[in-house]
């Protein structure tokens, strides 16, 4: 019993000396901070000399501010410019993507004109078969209203073949059948080249009002939050119009989500193939 109470009075003393240095510590401490420190200003004139004191938590502090300052406005600095650098990359992006469907615009506008004169020769080819009828009952060759006493003697039989109409029909048929298959070639790559316009977002979503198209508030990427002031990234394109303003799909797409959002309010989200 009495080495418990030894232990225990051990341990008492132990902590108290650790609390004593601990508040000398924070005393000497507290000492320093009311210590003042003299700053001078000595011109080279030396007719006036500047001086003010400042106590060591004064000036702790101030450094403290400073430098809080100085690494907030470095990181400020530089989120800054990696959001305007994420800007320019998303702009060249969308440049890209119209570029591209231009080009191919461009590139469909004489697929079309050629499709549409090989449909003109192709209606005409057409009205050829159509008249080749007519044309075998009014070609020569034939023994129909032939007569005379030496007819067997002068003429011979004509085949189909050596008939100069058939034999340009012949021809023809040959012919167009090819321009048929490079017709039906040409109108599948003008329906995959339709198709991938139609499914490549590239329209502003705002069909537009008394005030126009409306404008972009805020782009796609980091950017200061409206409500919390927080610098957080932006997963859209915000456009500012009048209430009741038409929006529409930029691309052909489907509908994933139809409903009202927190933060967003009404929305409508469509999955784009591109």
């Amino acid at each position: 019993m009495k080495n418990a109470n030894y232990g225990a009075s051990y341990n008492y003393k132990k902590k108290s000396t650790f609390k004593i240095k601990l508040e000398n510590f924070f005393r000497a401490i507290r000492q320093k901070g009311r210590e003042n420190l003299t700053v001078m200003f000595i011109p080279h004139s030396e007719t006036k000399i500047m001086n003010f004191q400042i106590s060591y938590a004064a000036l702790i502090f101030a450094i403290f501010i400073i430098g809080s300052i100085t690494v907030g406005g470095l990181y400020l600095i530089t989120e800054r410019n990696s959001m305007e650098t994420k800007n320019e990359k998303i702009s060249k992006d969308l440049l890209t993507v119209h570029s591209y469907a231009e080009g191919m615009r461009i590139e469909i506008d004489p697929l079309r004109k050629t499709a549409n004169k090989l449909k003109e020769v192709t209606d005409n080819f057409q009205m050829v078969i159509g008249n080749r009828e007519k044309l075998k009952t009014t070609t020569p060759g034939k023994d129909e209203g032939m007569g005379g006493p030496e007819i067997h003697e002068k003429v011979l039989p004509n085949k189909e073949d050596s008939n100069p109409q058939e034999i340009e029909l012949k021809r023809l048929n040959t012919k167009f059948g090819f321009i048929a298959n490079r017709l039906k070639g040409l109108n599948t790559t003008i329906e995959g080249f339709k198709g991938m316009l139609n499914d490549m977002p590239s329209i502003f979503p705002v069909l537009g009002s008394s005030m126009g198209r409306g404008y972009i508030t805020s782009h796609f990427g980091w950017r200061r939050d409206p409500f919390t002031n927080r610098l957080t990234e932006h997963h859209g394109v915000d456009i500012v119009n009048l209430i009741g303003t038409p929006i529409v799909a930029t691309a052909e797409g489907i509908v994933k989500n139809a409903q009202r959002g927190g933060g967003r309010g009404l929305f409508v989200e469509i999955e784009h193939k591109f």
